[in-house]
């Protein structure tokens, strides 16, 4: 009995020891080399990128971005509200931000028509044809008709550009002329 005692204890000792290595390569195995974050409420910083055409239906930091500059509610989704307060501000409904801080302000302040205007930029400005089409709508070329400086009366405003940038004008009594709205006042 004793001898087979001995392989018993031996054979336990043997499985022991096999199970102990095992244990000790799985542990070694599934051990990473990730390092330790101290400090896991810092937030990795975000590449916004400039050049991604944003509109309705746009997610992401760059959106948020945008509705942060409209000063709207920063949720970072391009929705109606987002394309409304943009279309208000800058007279697009899709933008990316380098072009956004580029673009003019839409022009809240129009000038009515029937309204006479005079040159108001030191520098003058330049008068460019109109030419009308047969669709009946008036276009600017961009031929100067005129430099006008700065004080001179331009004539009656008959409409304005759909953006407000651009004034069709009345000069004298048979001349249909474009003048930029930033460079023009009401008399």
């Amino acid at each position: 009995m004793k001898s087979n005692n001995t392989y018993l204890y031996a054979g336990l000792g043997l499985l022991t020891i096999i199970g102990v290595v095992s244990l000790s390569r799985k542990k070694a195995e599934t051990t990473t080399d990730i390092p330790f974050n101290e400090n896991p409420t810092t937030p990795l910083p975000i590449v916004l990128d400039e050049n991604k055409l944003l509109k309705k239906g746009s997610t992401g930091p760059e959106v948020q971005k945008l509705q942060e500059m409209l000063n709207v509610g920063a949720d970072g989704v391009f929705g109606s509200i987002t394309e409304a307060a943009l279309y208000r501000q800058k007279a697009v409904k899709q933008t990316t931000l380098k072009q956004f801080v580029a673009l003019p302000n839409a022009n809240p302040d129009r000038i009515p028509s029937g309204s006479r205007v005079m040159i108001n930029n030191p520098n003058g400005s330049n008068l460019y044809i109109a030419q009308q089409n047969a669709d009946k709508l008036w276009y600017k070329t961009n031929d100067v008709f005129l430099h006008m400086n700065f004080g001179r009366e331009a004539g009656v405003v008959r409409s304005s550009t759909q953006l407000g940038d651009w004034y069709l004008v009345l000069y004298g009594n048979y001349k249909m002329i474009f003048v930029k709205a930033t460079d023009v006042k009401k008399i």
